[in-house]
């Protein structure tokens, strides 16, 4: 049977550091651009994660084995095949069973870091839209929205694509019961054609207060999940394109700062949620 493992390399870490652990979704940054500025910036990703003081842990499909806590050599290949897989929870079985290599999308990757274990996952995505949820909205159930609605783990997005109908996805979220809080920001949306969206009905101003609140989700044993939207989107210019690999789109330039500044939250949130474990209020 096959079972999502932990890489020796990030037990071994784990158990020399005691550091708390950050997952990242491997599908968009390893499509998103082309190689090796794909390889390259997932990397940078990893080191500014680790150099603010958890460690980070890459989640894919490795020649057929889900894994959470790739090395360096898995992702250079998964980065460098020009026929990588994209992972979907929907073709993650036929991936492992067939022996396949592939970057996790986000909803294989929330399942694949929860099921390991983990707590923290920081997606690729550049932004929430219609379509990662519910296509047209009614069409077909939504992988990502079901994986955050039934997976105790704490995803960070980047907030709503403009083109999206934000009030609609959140009302789809909260009828999960998917806990969705807005870092120093009330805002869903990524701060273009925002008026007239309905305020999130939580935010918090720290680090602290988003830990505590996933504390007590956690205390409360309430088996969903908790969506953080960070502010830095509205706080992030606009810059050059780099083309995606294969072909697949665009991944700006201005999209790459933000993800590194969810990188430094995602490690905040860890060690401020490790303390609070070990220390309490």
């Amino acid at each position: 049977m096959t079972a999502i493992k932990v890489s020796e390399q990030l037990e071994r870490k784990i158990y020399k550091t005691g550091r708390p652990v950050v997952t990242l979704e491997t599908a968009s940054l390893i499509h998103g651009l082309p190689h090796p500025e794909n390889l390259e910036f997932f990397l940078r990703l990893q080191k500014i994660i680790e150099e603010e003081g958890a460690l980070a842990a890459g989640v894919g499909v490795y020649e057929g084995e889900p894994k959470v806590g790739l090395t360096d050599e898995e992702l250079k290949v998964l980065a460098s095949k020009e026929k990588t897989a994209r992972v979907d929870r929907c073709n993650l079985a036929s991936a492992a069973a067939k022996s396949r290599s592939g970057g996790a999308a986000a909803d294989a990757a929330i399942f694949m870091a929860e099921s390991a274990g983990f707590n923290f996952l920081l997606t690729g995505e550049n932004g929430l839209k219609g379509d990662t949820f519910a296509g047209d909205h009614e069409s077909f159930p939504a992988a990502v929205l079901q994986e955050l609605a039934r997976r105790p783990l704490l995803t960070i997005f980047s907030g709503v694509q403009p083109s999206s109908d934000a009030d609609q996805i959140y009302v789809r979220l909260k009828s999960r019961g998917v806990e969705v809080v807005g870092f120093r920001t009330d805002d869903p949306s990524e701060g273009e054609n925002s008026e007239g969206n309905e305020a999130l009905p939580n935010s918090v101003n720290s680090v602290q207060e988003a830990a505590e609140i996933f504390r007590t989700q956690r205390q409360l044993d309430m088996q969903t999940g908790m969506l953080l939207i960070s502010d830095f989107a509205k706080k992030t210019g606009k810059g050059k394109s780099w083309p995606g690999k294969n072909g697949s789109g665009e991944y700006p330039e201005a999209e790459m700062l933000l993800l590194e500044k969810n990188a430094r939250l995602g490690a905040a949130l860890a060690l401020a949620y490790r303390r609070l474990q070990v220390y309490g209020d």
